[in-house]
């Protein structure tokens, strides 16, 4: 289904199926997932190549607008005069190395990597709403990959 809808919005942005489509997407959903979708679009449209644009889903939006790219994937549901189709819906996930008791997380080492504006205001709303606070400073990571080894190691 997913696969699906994402070669539909292709088809409909693209429709001469050849030359080169501009897409932004954010590292983590290229590095998970980006690879298959094109792969398997490339499989029934040869003529039409890729640029990929990394950035931050905040960023990519903003370059939408601009029109500096075709189509972009990004993460959380941003305002605009655009065209939106919903291809999936991510979970956030509390990682540690050991078992986690949730009224205890406050007390707990956070490690923060760098994630989209709205990601982040996402999970803050949800430490608010949950704790009654904001979430503590703790170490920040930058990126995700980094973030589990020091879970790995106990840190955090």
């Amino acid at each position: 289904e997913f696969i699906k809808n994402v070669k539909e919005g292709l088809n409909s942005y693209k429709t001469e199926l050849e030359g080169t489509i501009k897409i932004g997407s954010p590292y983590t959903y290229s590095k998970f997932e980006l690879t298959d979708v094109l792969y398997r679009y490339s499989q029934e449209h040869k003529n039409i190549k890729f640029e990929i644009i990394n950035d931050q889903s905040n960023n990519l939006f903003r370059m939408i607008l601009e029109n500096h790219i075709e189509l972009g994937f990004v993460c959380g549901d941003f305002e605009g005069d655009v065209d939106k189709i919903l291809v999936k819906q991510n979970k956030a996930y509390i990682v540690s190395k050991d078992p986690i008791d949730l009224m205890k997380l406050p007390q707990m080492q956070r490690i923060d990597y760098k994630t989209n504006d709205k990601s982040k205001e996402i999970l803050d709303e949800w430490w608010k709403n949950t704790y009654g606070n904001n979430p503590p400073v703790g170490m920040f990571a930058g990126y995700v990959e980094f973030a589990w080894q020091l879970v790995d190691k106990g840190l955090g």
